[in-house]
Parts: structure tokens; sequence; C-alpha cells
């Protein structure tokens, strides 16, 4: 990720080798630490939409010690002492969290290493290629998740809290969870904020309810 100002134009990329896979965007007021953190987002985002099962270990490189860090050793620290709400990039970082507790659950191990910027590694230099390329043409290509891929990652937030139904509504391009008394506890609302970040993260649109009749119409997953 980089940022030409700082807030200013930027843009995120990660490419994958092992798959030839090549991710980028760009955001045109924005600011480098926030792109470094994008980029490992999607990178994550993407290896969470993988059918496959053929690897059980992702591996980022990132030349951004401030990412490394942040997601190693400080956040851990926020979180105990309760500051972590009150730091920059707090969304974007709340969302790699959970996206990695996603793939732990599902037996991916997740590691974090620290390269050198603007050397001789070769997949930090393709990144920082795309990062400059998206950032010159506007350009963007952004990894998609089937519908049904993504009922199965919801699912999975049952570590949460009990989902009596999933429903979708093709019209829409929406989700809906049933899951009776979830407004009422902590652990309900963390269901939805975990669901609706997955759906956000995807363009889902997702809403939560004890039980609806108008479920009756839509797929049921």
């Amino acid at each position: 990720g980089g940022s030409r100002g700082n807030p200013g134009l930027g843009a995120w990329a990660f490419y994958c080798p092992q798959f030839s896979m090549r991710s980028y965007g760009s955001d045109p007021n924005t600011t480098n630490n926030k792109m470094k953190l994008t980029a490992i987002l999607n990178a994550l985002k993407w290896v969470l939409s993988l059918d496959q099962q053929e690897y059980d270990t992702v591996v980022i490189h990132s030349d951004s010690q401030y990412s490394v860090s942040t997601l190693t050793t400080w956040v851990w620290g926020w979180i105990k002492n309760g500051t972590f709400n009150t730091k920059k990039n707090v969304e974007i970082i709340s969302s790699i969290l959970l996206v990695r507790k996603l793939l732990v659950l599902d037996e991916w191990s997740v590691k974090f290493i620290k390269v050198p910027g603007h050397s001789n590694d070769e997949g930090n230099n393709e990144a920082d290629r795309l990062v400059n390329y998206s950032m010159d043409t506007g350009e963007k290509f952004i990894t998609e998740i089937s519908m049904d891929h993504l009922a199965s990652i919801i699912h999975r937030l049952d570590y949460l809290y009990k989902i009596d139904g999933l429903y979708y509504d093709k019209d829409t391009k929406s989700f809906y969870i049933e899951a009776s008394g979830w407004s009422s506890t902590p652990k309900g609302n963390q269901l939805y904020d975990a669901a609706k970040t997955l759906c956000n993260l995807y363009g889902y649109g997702l809403e939560i309810s004890g039980y609806s009749s108008s479920n009756l119409a839509r797929k049921k997953y």
C-alpha cells in the first residue's frame, strides 16, 4: 500500500505467486498506513474466499513495520488496556482480526513477516508496481465471492451465537439471519457486528431478527 501525500491519492495491492493472483484498488483521499492495512485485509479476504484446502498456512509479507507490529504485537496491548477503539484505522484492523479468526477456525495458520521495501524482494516489487499502476490509472481488480460460499462462512459465526436460520434474497443481494433473542445479549450483538462486517467486505447486505415470516420466500442455507 502507499499514498502520494499523507493524506492523498493512495492505492493498495497484493500478489500471491502460488496462484498468480493480483488484486488492487485506489482511494482518492487516504493515508499510507491505511492502504498498507487495506492490502493485508484484502489478501486475507481472498484467502477466506478459497474453496480448496490444499494449503494450511497463509504468510503475509509486508514492507510495513507499522502493519506487522500492529497485527502481531500492538493490537493485543491496545485491547488489554482498553484503548483499541481510540486508535487510527480501527475499523480495518477489526476486520483483519475477524477474518484472521475465521481462518484460524478453519484450521489455517496465519503469519505476518516484515520484508525490506524497495529491494530485491520479487513479491514486494510486484505489489509496489500494482499500487502505482492503480494510482496512475484508477483501475481496480477486486476479488469476489459467491453467495453460497459466503453463506458457509457466516455459519462459522455460530461460535459467537446460535444462528437459527440463514436466508438470502437475490433481489436485494442481502442475507437475513434469524437468531432468537440476539438483540438482548452482548453475544447477539457480536454476531450482528461480525456478520455485518463480513457481508460489507464482500459487497452483500445483512439484516438480523428474531423470526420473520417473510424469510419463507427466500433461499435458505
